[in-house]
């Protein structure tokens, strides 16, 4: 991993450092964990593709309307009280309350 280069992009670094992960620590499959800014679309295809499992942390803007809608009306009001929404394609949008989150939010929007 010594000769990857920390302005590297990450598109053309991921698998090949996973490859070297699993070699290294004698893994099948890790799961993946990353917040969505950290990953491209191209390298989650990739990883569709290569058969990992992942989980990815996700802001409900970057959903499409109908599942910003479908958020909205599921009314979770209470911290850590949470649901799941099947995207298909082998997706699951797991969201989760929080009042701490919802209190930032309502600064961030007075401000």
């Amino acid at each position: 991993m010594n000769s990857l280069r920390g302005n590297t992009f990450e598109g053309h670094t991921l698998i090949p450092v996973l490859d070297k992960f699993q070699k290294r620590f004698n893994l099948n499959k890790p799961v993946i964990v990353a917040d969505s800014g950290l990953l491209s679309r191209a390298n989650i295809e990739q990883l569709i593709e290569l058969d990992y499992q992942y989980i990815i942390g996700a802001r409900i803007k970057n959903e499409s309307q109908t599942i910003k809608d479908f958020i909205l009306n599921l009314k979770l009001c209470e911290d850590g009280k949470s649901a799941s929404i099947d995207k298909g394609a082998n997706q699951r949008l797991i969201i989760t309350y929080s009042d701490k989150r919802a209190r930032k939010d309502a600064y961030n929007r007075q401000t």
